[in-house]
């Protein structure tokens, strides 16, 4: 691990020096270029040369802007997802605690009550036999609630 990141500060390090070299020339180029032009000639080239550098920094600041722009967008975005995501696990977990809850309750009658399939089976045929509807029962339960 250290041997790569040694590797990659000196390769960082030798494009910095091939860059400043590649930039000490091109000046160099430049001073002989300025000397061999007229005064007029130099004027224009040196007007001509600011602008292009102007035009540069604004189109570097024009895209600095959009990519800043840009990652503000996917920050809010992402930070919705998350959002969304939190909202509905909890809506799960919600969910998830109320069954949990009906299954022990449930599963506390069943054990505490016996209730059985024979028990429901007579408990309904009792109701007939009374001539009570089921759907009356129905109507009562509504009505208390």
């Amino acid at each position: 691990m250290r041997q790569k990141q040694a590797e990659a500060e000196r390769q960082r390090k030798e494009a910095e020096e091939a860059r400043r070299l590649a930039a000490e020339e091109e000046a160099r180029l430049e001073a002989i270029k300025l000397s061999e032009m007229a005064e007029e000639e130099r004027i224009e080239y040196l007007r001509r040369k600011e602008f292009e550098e102007q035009e540069r920094r604004l189109a570097e600041e024009i895209e600095r802007i959009k990519r800043e722009e840009d990652a503000r967008i996917a920050l809010e975005e992402a930070k919705k997802l998350a959002e969304e995501m939190a909202r509905q696990q909890a809506e799960l977990e919600r969910r998830f605690h109320f069954n949990r809850g009906l299954q022990v309750e449930s599963n506390g009658l069943a054990h505490t009550q016996d209730v059985t399939r024979a028990f429901v089976f007579s408990y309904f045929e009792l109701l007939q036999w009374l001539g009570i509807d089921i759907s009356d029962i129905e109507l009562l339960k509504m009505t208390k609630f």
